[in-house]
């Protein structure tokens, strides 16, 4: 059964995800093939710092890196998948929230992008957010949300608000997050969404 609201669910995604559905993996594929069925209206974007990731590696990587970006890519629009862009100010705002993100903790000091793809898809009010990223499958939750909610205006649609309830297996343990949806090998989403 399909989720349905009067907005787009906004579903982000990373790079790895992108590299992944380039080479036709199947798991990154019926993820993505799975959220598309669950939720029609879901609308997929590429965050600001993916964009700069891919068109980095394309021009600047070794020559494996630079056909992978290209295929990464090529297939955007084959799935339907647009970039998206911040007016000047809110990436300054989305520097913050990542540079805070990663003071806390919350993620590896040294995954500056990452953090700024998280920020970037906080603002972006998108209900998940699709990697593979093993640093943001162990993210800590709840303190992320709180940390979002103090850095993000009142007014600002957090992703947390969205009534979306997504599970995924992370080793031993089960966790719902309606903020980010971490693994595509074990993604399982609700049938029945409040």
């Amino acid at each position: 059964m399909a989720v349905k609201s009067s907005r787009p669910h906004l579903v982000a995604v990373d790079t790895n995800i992108l590299c992944d559905l380039a080479d036709d993996l199947d798991d990154v594929i019926d993820a993505v093939s799975l959220i598309r069925e669950r939720l029609r209206d879901a609308r997929f974007l590429i965050p600001p710092t993916v964009q700069h990731e891919l068109a980095h590696w394309a021009s600047r990587g070794d020559v494996r890196m630079q056909e992978a970006a290209r295929k990464a890519i090529q297939v955007c629009q084959l799935w339907r998948i647009g970039p998206a862009n911040l007016i000047a100010v809110r990436h300054g705002i989305a520097e913050l929230i990542g540079k805070r993100i990663r003071e806390l903790g919350l993620m590896p000091v040294e995954e500056i992008n990452d953090s700024l793809v998280l920020a970037e898809s906080a603002l972006f009010g998108c209900s998940i957010l699709l990697t593979s990223d093993e640093h943001l499958r162990g993210i800590e939750f709840e303190l992320l949300t709180l940390e979002l909610q103090a850095l993000i205006s009142p007014r600002q649609s957090l992703p947390h608000r969205v009534k979306l309830s997504v599970s995924f297996f992370n080793g031993d343990r089960i966790h719902h997050s309606p903020i980010i949806l971490t693994s595509t090998r074990f993604l399982r989403l609700p049938s029945n969404s409040p």
